[in-house]
């Protein structure tokens, strides 16, 4: 394993920052990279490192990047300093970001709608989103020991019978509420899963990750949509199936290398939902 770059070393490669003052901190919630909150006298940055299993992951950085190019244009997102493999600086975003209590409330979930939407009408990202081939990155690090290769295996079969969608747009593929800052108006943190899909996999990733009830889930889909469509709804379901067994998968990758009882415990939960929910 090589050594982790820190974030004094990696800031001291930033152009940008040659000669200027700099104080750091570490910043909790990210559940696949190292984070800081980075200020100078007159600017803040967040630094994104990565960490020990991220390339486990097979994110493309250079396909996020070009995505971040066009979602900051676009007012949805923050604005790249500087990229280098396993280094990112952007701009910091000021304003809160959300919890888990902001998907309770039917006026937020109508403005998350709207957002989704105007990422939907970003430029496409031009690598579609396979299902498949994700599932099955995820799965080859899943190892034997951890009592969890049996069913990963598993996983991979129920979503690669599972029919491909036909409609793509660009997406953040990632929208949960950690993700989602609010100021005077909503913009999107880490784009690291960008890319095209069917948009209706970012409302199932809000669905799944934060198991929204029938209500909320309602209401999210009615905003987006326009209306009652009983085929996108159905569409949306299979979704929401999809997104829990990556995310299973997706958390057993991550439990492999960096195992602890929080991420057990969620796999336990997710195992029982993707189960229930076998056609």
């Amino acid at each position: 394993m090589s050594k982790q770059l820190s974030a004094d070393e990696a800031l001291e490669r930033v152009p940008e920052l040659a000669g200027v003052q700099w104080r750091w901190e570490a910043l909790s919630g990210g559940l696949t990279n190292r984070n800081f909150k980075v200020d100078t006298s007159d600017e803040s940055f967040v630094l994104r490192l990565d960490s020990d299993h991220t390339a486990a992951l097979g994110l493309d950085r250079e396909l996020e990047l070009s995505v971040r190019k066009n979602a900051h244009a676009a007012g949805l997102g923050a604005a790249v300093v500087y990229a280098e493999p396993g280094v990112l600086l952007s701009e910091y975003l000021p304003g809160n970001t959300w919890q888990e209590t902001d998907l309770r409330d039917d006026d937020k979930l109508a403005a998350l709608a709207t957002l989704l939407r105007r990422v939907h009408e970003l430029p496409q990202a031009g690598k579609a989103f396979s299902a498949e081939a994700t599932a099955r990155q995820y799965s080859m690090t899943v190892t034997e020991e951890s009592g969890l290769r049996a069913f990963a295996e598993q996983c991979v079969a129920w979503l690669t019978a599972i029919p491909s969608s036909a409609v793509f747009s660009c997406c953040h593929n990632d929208i949960v509420a950690g993700n989602i800052v609010q100021h005077s108006d909503l913009k999107l943190l880490d784009w690291e899963y960008a890319c095209d899909n069917d948009p209706l996999f970012d409302l199932a990733s809000v669905i799944g990750f934060h198991d929204l009830d029938a209500r909320q889930i309602d209401t999210l889909f009615n905003a987006y949509a326009g209306g009652a469509d009983q085929e996108m709804y159905e569409n949306l379901q299979q979704h929401i199936r999809s997104f829990d067994i990556i995310q299973w998968l997706w958390f057993a990758a991550r439990y492999c290398s960096s195992p602890d009882s929080i991420t057990r415990a969620r796999l336990k939960e997710l195992r029982s939902r993707i189960a229930a929910s076998r056609p």
